[in-house]
């Protein structure tokens, strides 16, 4: 089955008939679409891709209008050619990146303190004391970085 300009077989993965059959503005609604699931669940590309196709066999719509569809309901303004975030979606996204590096090197820290009980040796000792030390300077930096 045919649905614009993506073939759709159910169960099938959807494929574009060839990349100049599908506009400009449904591979840019693709990438934006994957971008945000990658933000949002923390995948790589070729899973979000994954993912979008499975929405849209879920829809039983072609992947560009399922990816425009999602774009929209994530709030993106298509007011210019590019589709940039508001400067709402860029603050919520510096939000979001600086929660998640400090989360994991605040993890990352955790683990190394918890090694120093293992480490018998004083200069493994030092050395994870430096490393925690450098995490903890990183986290701080990070928070200045990114105004509230």
């Amino acid at each position: 089955m045919s649905t614009g300009n993506v073939t759709r077989v159910r169960g099938m993965t959807p494929r574009p008939q060839d990349a100049s059959s599908v506009p400009e503005s449904g591979r840019i609604a693709i990438e934006r679409a994957k971008g945000l699931l990658m933000l949002r669940h923390g995948v790589n590309s070729h899973h979000a891709f994954a993912v979008l196709i499975r929405l849209a066999q879920a829809s039983g719509s072609d992947i560009a209008s399922t990816a425009r569809r999602l774009v929209s309901e994530a709030g993106y303004s298509g007011a210019d050619a590019l589709g940039s975030p508001s400067g709402t979606d860029d603050d919520r996204l510096a939000d979001r990146l600086l929660s998640l590096a400090t989360k994991h090197l605040f993890g990352i820290g955790l683990l190394l303190q918890g090694s120093l009980r293992l480490a018998r040796h004083p200069e493994l000792q030092r050395r994870l004391h430096e490393a925690i030390d450098e995490i903890d300077r990183t986290i701080e930096e990070l928070r200045a970085t990114v105004p509230d």
